[in-house]
């Protein structure tokens, strides 16, 4: 089966070959968005950087595994076996950082120019050590980069096995990615410095508890959707889902990847209630979407288009997925937005009674 291999990138291919006062200025830099915010001499290490690419670029696979952790890591995982290497998916992830970006490149042209490898990369926004804040929202946008990657089918089904290999990078977002690779991941790949060998960590056999969401379904996908929660709302959850700002409750990075998880299993069993007060089902909805019970892949969806729906009323948020609009000269219904758009392109019917969205049927396109 092919794979998806994600590696993180960190600063080694620089620092391996740097003098002191360049791995001073490369520490202190390590956070800054542009060169143009570099504390130092920007035109000694761009001079130095223009030599160490050329060097990298010219290495064989065993200079550049001494010269770069991250390549260390994957000539051992595809030792005797690089034909595999190119049919697999390759996805760097750096940080949003000038240092960050510039190393992803270097790897980039390694993998293409040596492997004929053409990697893709994720550059999460705000990523980076230097704020907690724009840490933590660097870490849902990569959490939800890494699910359309991971996750490409409509049916939510994984096609193909995925590696995570954590051996460079920083360690708070490898910290983080040990979490998710539990989740996501087949296996975890790291160098064994000291003896210089490949750690292979298959993924625990855990299962992710759904109870606490389930029972608080409402406020978990308001979490989700990142409209207005409140403390008194988020009392029954389990604080590792959000974190409390300013009298307002938030979803937390690790509570992104959970909560999506949870709720995605859910969405395959049953409907729950609404993330918005404002919008309700009607009986017949209710039992339209029962009819959908030998189709997961459906209700899953649907669901997650009631969530863009319910985002949609609080917010005015109207994406192409969901397309609420009006439905002129229809004596039933006022209202529809899409519910999936394959197949026999089902859309949802609502109407509006004082400021209460009502979802009244399900059906295909009119």
């Amino acid at each position: 089966m092919p794979e998806i291999v994600v590696s993180t990138c960190g600063t080694s291919v620089l620092t391996n070959g740097a003098s002191e006062s360049l791995r001073s200025q490369i520490s202190a830099n390590a956070n800054v968005a542009s060169k143009d915010a570099w504390q130092g001499d920007i035109k000694e290490f761009e001079e130095y950087a223009a030599i160490r690419k050329q060097q990298f670029m010219e290495m064989d696979l065993a200079a550049a595994a001494r010269a770069s952790a991250e390549m260390k890591a994957l000539a051992l995982y595809y030792a005797g076996r690089e034909d595999k290497a190119r049919l697999d998916t390759h996805i760097l992830v750096g940080t949003d950082t000038y240092l960050g970006q510039l190393i992803v490149g270097w790897l980039s042209d390694y993998l293409e120019r040596h492997w004929g490898i053409r990697a893709q990369s994720i550059r999460p926004t705000g990523l980076s050590t230097a704020e907690r804040a724009k840490f933590q929202e660097g870490l849902k946008d990569l959490t939800r980069s890494l699910r359309e990657f991971i996750y490409p089918a409509a049916g939510g089904e994984r096609t193909s096995e995925v590696t995570f290999n954590l051996t460079g990078g920083f360690k708070s977002l490898n910290a983080y990615l040990q979490v998710v690779a539990n989740l996501w991941a087949d296996r975890t790949i790291f160098v064994f410095e000291s003896m210089g060998e490949l750690l292979v960590i298959p993924r625990l056999p855990l299962e992710l508890d759904t109870s606490s969401i389930e029972r608080n379904a409402a406020v978990a996908r308001r979490l989700l959707c990142e409209l207005k929660v409140t403390p008194e709302q988020c009392k029954d959850l389990p604080e590792i889902y959000y974190t409390e700002i300013e009298g307002e409750c938030v979803i937390s990075d690790i509570g992104t990847l959970l909560i999506r998880e949870a709720l995605d299993k859910i969405y395959t069993q049953k409907l729950l209630p609404p993330a918005s007060p404002r919008v309700k089902y009607s009986p017949a909805f209710e039992k339209d979407f029962a009819g959908l019970a030998k189709q997961a892949d459906r209700m899953r969806i649907l669901q997650h288009r009631i969530d863009d729906f319910c985002r949609y009323i609080e917010t005015g948020i109207n994406p192409s997925s969901l397309s609420a609009k009006d439905l002129k000269g229809h004596t039933e219904f006022a209202y529809e937005f899409y519910a999936w758009s394959d197949g026999n392109a089902g859309r949802v019917f609502y109407n509006v009674k004082d400021n209460i969205f009502t979802l009244e049927r399900l059906g295909e396109h009119l």
